[in-house]
C-alpha cells in the first residue's frame, strides 16, 4: 500500500465498504420500517404541545403527540408538538400501535440519528419508523447510532447527498445497513440504558458513546488502520 495519505483514505475506504457489503444479514432482516407521513400540508394539523396540554380532554383524542427530525438526536428526542390524528392513514395507525417500542430515525441530516419511543401514542412526520424489531431494539439502536454506520451510510451512498452535506435516508438505502447478529447483546443493552437515562437529564453521554463506537468495531472485525479512518473523518 502507498503511504501517501491521499491514496491510502481512497484504498481503504473502498476495501472497508467492501468488507461490509460481505455481511450478509442487513437492517431489513430484522425490522419493518416506514415513514410517518409525508401528506402535503400536514403541518397545517400541528399544534404545540403547550397548545396540547391546554385544550379539555374530549378535543384532545383527536391528537397524538409528534416528532419531526430537527427533534431527534441520538439515543433521545424531545415530544415539542401535537398532530391531528386523521392526517394518518390507517396503515399508518395499525403499524404505530402495533407495538410500544419503535425507533426513530430522521430523514433528512448530515448524521444518522436514532432515538427509541417507549409510548405508541408519540407519533411521527417525515421520520422512517423501525419496528418489529426481531433483534434486541436496544442493541440495534446502539449499532445504528456508531461512528461506523454513519461512516457506512455517507461513503455507501455518497450519489444521494443533499444541499448541504444532508444524507437522503430512503427506506431502499437504510434497509441495506448491514447488522451483525450476535448471541449476547446485554454489553450494549446496558450501555444503551445508562445513556438514555442521562440524555433525559441533559447530561454529556459522549464517554459511554465512545464506548459503544469501540465495541462496535470489534464487532465488525476492524483494523486499527480502519478505525483511524473513520475517527478521522466522522
Amino acid at each position: 500500500i502507498t503511504k501517501t495519505k491521499e491514496y491510502k483514505v481512497i484504498l481503504n475506504k473502498t476495501d472497508l465498504i467492501v468488507k461490509l457489503d460481505n455481511i450478509t444479514t442487513t437492517l431489513q432482516d430484522f425490522t419493518d420500517i416506514f415513514c410517518g407521513t409525508s401528506k402535503s400540508g400536514f403541518r397545517k394539523s400541528v399544534i404545540t404541545i403547550v397548545e396540547y396540554n391546554n385544550i379539555d380532554n374530549k378535543l384532545k383524542k383527536e391528537y397524538v403527540q409528534f416528532v419531526e427530525t430537527k427533534e431527534i438526536t441520538k439515543y433521545h428526542h424531545s415530544v415539542k408538538k401535537a398532530i391531528k390524528k386523521d392526517i394518518y392513514s390507517k396503515q399508518v395507525d395499525i403499524k404505530m400501535q402495533s407495538s410500544d417500542e419503535h425507533l426513530f430515525l430522521g430523514r433528512m441530516t448530515r448524521t444518522i440519528r436514532v432515538s427509541k419511543s417507549k409510548d405508541s401514542k408519540v407519533y411521527v412526520g417525515k421520520v422512517n419508523v423501525i419496528t418489529n424489531c426481531k433483534i434486541n431494539i436496544n442493541y440495534l439502536l446502539s449499532v445504528l447510532n456508531s461512528k461506523l454506520i454513519n461512516y457506512y451510510y455517507f461513503i455507501k451512498n455518497e450519489n444521494k447527498h443533499l444541499n448541504g452535506g444532508y444524507l437522503g435516508m430512503d427506506i431502499p438505502s437504510i434497509n441495506n445497513i448491514p447488522i451483525k447478529v450476535i448471541k449476547n447483546t446485554k454489553p450494549f443493552e446496558i450501555l444503551v440504558d445508562k445513556i438514555m437515562a442521562l440524555k433525559e437529564q441533559n447530561k454529556d453521554t459522549l464517554e459511554l458513546e465512545n464506548k459503544i463506537d469501540n465495541m462496535v468495531y470489534a464487532l465488525y472485525g476492524l483494523s486499527d488502520d480502519e478505525i483511524a479512518l473513520i475517527e478521522g473523518n466522522v
